[in-house]
């Protein structure tokens, strides 16, 4: 099992990480959990880390969020940006909530 962890985004002073993301890329559905907060600030590594794993052949993701946090309306944005970036590439995003 290909159990990545990257980092998918910092905000603030310091070291402080807001969201981690943990990719299991060996099967399709692709599992991409996300921990932490989602926002404007954090969306932009989270679709270009699914933009390298598309651009490498893979169409589909289920997303677990049950330890993600949406900080404003930005988050629910970057939901909504990583579906049409999935569904753009002809595959299917599931497990989305949009709370």
């Amino acid at each position: 099992m290909d159990d990545r962890r990257a980092e998918a985004g910092r905000i603030g002073q310091g070291p402080e990480v807001v969201l981690e993301m943990w990719i299991d890329a060996d099967q399709e559905p692709i599992s991409l959990r996300l921990a932490g907060t989602l926002d404007v600030t954090t969306q932009d590594n989270v679709l270009s880390v699914v933009g390298e794993l598309i651009a490498q052949g893979a169409r589909n993701f289920n997303l677990e969020s049950s330890e993600l946090e949406l900080a404003d309306f930005g988050g629910l944005e970057a939901l909504v940006a990583l579906e049409q970036l999935v569904s753009c590439s002809g595959g299917q995003l599931t497990g989305v909530d949009h709370g």
